[in-house]
């Protein structure tokens, strides 16, 4: 899978959550992730769910999972290239704002496939 287009939605300065946005796969998927700062540094991750599980204990459920290393790779770096360039090298503050990485192809209801 190659990832061929990044969109990146700048989040307010002192959150834990730095940015999210999609991140669109072979023109074909589209999935939407957040780049959260943890106690080793920022990080790419999906959104989850919380539930109750039978036991009654609280768990998290994710949305989308990554098997695959070097697609986890792939994404990490090309996510965290596109936020250090739009913050450090283009000077964009880390106010709440859209930051679009490449432009998307247009969606609308007329070129979608049937379901």
């Amino acid at each position: 899978m190659e990832i061929t287009d990044i969109k990146l939605f700048h989040t307010k300065p002192g959150s834990k959550i730095k940015a999210n946005g999609f991140l669109t796969f072979d023109k074909a998927l589209k999935v939407k992730f957040m780049l959260m700062e943890g106690t080793n540094g920022l990080f790419v991750t999906y959104p989850a769910e919380k539930y109750t599980a039978k036991d009654g204990t609280e768990k998290w459920s994710k949305f989308v999972e990554v098997f695959d290393k070097e697609l986890t790779a792939s994404v990490n770096q090309s996510v965290m290239a596109a936020f250090q360039g739009n913050v450090e090298n283009q000077g964009v503050s880390q106010e709440p704002e859209s930051q679009v990485v490449k432009p998307a192809p247009v969606v609308t209801k007329k070129n979608l496939p049937p379901f």
